[in-house]
């Protein structure tokens, strides 16, 4: 009876804590939390924790979070700090309210996501929202039409796929950082195999189409990694992989061909590149004159044409919340880069993923106009403490089997001196 007891709370632990990580995973990755619809979306989720907490001890977190995650406060009370003293545009409460969206977000996925087990429901959730938004590309690009939500909505943009994105370069960057959960699926099961590969083919197609050039570039720099590390590991997958990519070349030889000519432009002079370099060169004059930041959101009204981004998420940040954040976000990046990087033994399998999508970001992160106010951004975030937080979870069981593995034998050598 008790036996069956324990099953039916792990059972049922195990359903919500799925919800909860598939409904995060959906909303966050399709940009669907604002306004008051995400606030009532993150109080029940809140809710749904706090009755937790005190029904299940289970869900309780034994751990306190990383000073990881000291760093996403810093960042809210500086922002708060600037309010008091900045002038007020019409995107600074926008951008203040996506960053405390986005920190709340991320405090909830620590506390669903806090071992192997959940971060590997996240990939097949995540894998899941991947899919769904490819099969609505290949819907737009066969009928020509677009979803009410992206721009390309009866403009004519027959050759582009958004899925519900607002352009296409900003489902770019949704399929560039979900590149590492197709590939991880690719190492899985035959079902899961071939709809990974046809995940990752499809997405290949839609950079292309959308002229992402940038983006195009980091996904075969990662397919390239990715070969060199099967060469090591697994000869198996290296043998499929070589294959898939012999069969892509004899049939499919002018649209790659098509595709590397599209990356060869990308030092190009053309006039997006010189659009951007005019925009980087505007955004440094400000922080020239704002070291300490214009405030959330206000970089749009310091630009030579009020209401231009930047088109760089680095330089947005630098601008509106100064030095002290810009330095704190980049060494939060190398950190976790390092401790993931650093993971040994079983928990590399489920690291590594995680461990691509956020060195992926750094560069992909200046393709759209800005991220800061797309949820997937403050998801990423999230799933990268959560990360880290296993990470330091596992050390820390570690340390305390050697602390214990070292008493014991402590023990019995004393016990043998007095024996003796």
């Amino acid at each position: 009876m008790l036996k069956k007891d324990i099953t039916i709370k792990i059972n049922s632990e195990n359903a919500v804590r799925g919800l909860a990580i598939f409904a995060i995973t959906f909303l966050m990755s399709f940009n669907m939390i604002k306004h008051y619809q995400g606030i009532i979306f993150l109080l029940c989720l809140t809710l749904l924790l706090f009755i937790c907490y005190v029904t299940n001890k289970s869900f309780r977190y034994k751990n306190k979070l990383t000073g990881i995650y000291s760093f996403f406060i810093f960042w809210l009370v500086w922002a708060m700090c600037q309010l008091m003293f900045v002038e007020h545009g019409y995107q600074t409460m926008i951008n203040f309210s996506y960053l405390f969206i986005g920190i709340w977000v991320i405090w909830i996925m620590t506390r669903f996501i806090d071992s192997k087990e959940r971060i590997e429901m996240l990939f097949k959730i995540w894998g899941v929202t991947l899919l769904f938004s490819i099969l609505i590309g290949w819907w737009e690009i066969i009928t020509f039409n677009h979803l009410p939500t992206s721009r390309a909505y009866g403009n004519g943009f027959s050759n582009v796929a958004t899925a519900g994105f607002y352009n296409e370069n900003d489902y770019s960057f949704f399929l560039i950082l979900g590149l590492p959960i197709m590939l991880y699926w690719m190492k899985k099961r035959t079902a899961y195999k071939l709809i990974g590969l046809f995940m990752m083919v499809s997405s290949f197609y839609f950079h292309y189409m959308n002229g992402a050039r940038l983006i195009l570039v980091v996904f075969f720099a990662v397919i390239c990694v990715h070969l060199i590390n099967l060469v090591k590991n697994n000869r198996k997958q290296l043998i499929f992989f070589i294959t898939i990519i012999l069969i892509s070349i004899i049939y499919f030889r002018d649209f790659i061909l098509a595709s590397i000519d599209e990356i060869m432009t990308v030092n190009s002079a053309d006039n997006s590149v010189s659009v951007r370099q005019m925009l980087i060169d505007s955004a440094l004059n400000i922080f020239d004159d704002n070291f300490f930041g214009v405030g959330p959101g206000n970089l749009v009204l310091y630009m030579p044409k009020i209401g231009e981004n930047v088109h760089n998420f680095w330089l947005e940040n630098l601008v509106n919340y100064g030095i002290f954040v810009f330095v704190c976000l980049v060494l939060f990046f190398v950190v976790c880069l390092y401790k993931m990087f650093k993971t040994k033994g079983d928990l590399k399998e489920f690291i590594n993923p995680i461990f691509w999508s956020t060195l992926i970001f750094i560069p992909t992160s200046v393709v759209p106009s800005t991220i800061f106010q797309m949820n997937l951004t403050w998801f990423l975030f999230g799933v990268i403490t959560c990360a880290i937080n296993v990470i330091n979870k596992n050390m820390n069981i570690a340390t305390n089997n050697v602390v214990s593995v070292n008493t014991i034998q402590k023990n019995t050598k004393k016990k043998y001196r007095l024996t003796w």
